[in-house]
């Protein structure tokens, strides 16, 4: 079966074909590689939801979350090639750890009943950032510090360093917002 058809939302899924395929910087598109085709991470990316009750709470959600993102941020950076490509890939995976914490149904796996999405964001991508690591450390760590940085307020962590992680914390944040404003709307 083609992954085009264990996809729910065909329009996110192209526009995350055009965003990686517009990635300049060659070993950024073999780390999106890596990651998506590790066993059962490509799938679940695009069927999983982005929230088991909040924004983007349905089979494909996680998917047109985390390409809306990337968009935004592909469009603030669209002058500076080398920081557009990072923030792309930072954008796509910055909620791949919730591929562990849900099914595509929106049921939590057991995992994710202990352990927050964050905190396997890295675990996911672990063996393509020793690749990326290996060949480029500065994006490597570019990525791992827009994952895990802390949020604006919070009382642990590094405070976000770089524009990229300081816009995907509002990049994030907005898209969740939207979309639960215009769900309850609909309710």
């Amino acid at each position: 079966m083609c992954i085009r058809d264990r996809c729910q939302k065909p329009h996110a899924l192209q526009l995350l074909l055009e965003l990686v395929e517009s990635i300049s910087d060659q070993l950024l598109k073999e780390f999106v590689t890596n990651v998506l085709t590790q066993s059962n991470i490509g799938v679940r990316f695009i069927q999983c939801p982005a929230s088991a009750n909040h924004h983007h709470n349905y089979s494909g959600g996680l998917l047109e979350h985390s390409v809306e993102v990337a968009q935004k941020l592909a469009i603030e950076l669209r002058d500076n090639n080398e920081e557009r490509d990072v923030a792309i890939v930072a954008a796509l995976f910055h909620d791949i750890g919730k591929t562990q914490t849900f099914s595509s149904d929106g049921s939590r796996s057991a995992i994710g009943y202990i352990v927050d999405h964050n905190d396997l964001t890295l675990e996911v991508c672990a063996s393509a950032l020793k690749i990326l690591h290996t060949k480029h450390a500065g994006l490597a760590n570019r990525l791992r510090h827009a994952w895990t940085c802390a949020s604006p307020g919070s009382r642990y962590g590094f405070k976000a360093k770089t524009l990229t992680a300081n816009l995907l914390k509002r990049y994030d944040r907005e898209s969740a917002a939207n979309a639960t404003k215009a769900t309850n709307s609909i309710n």
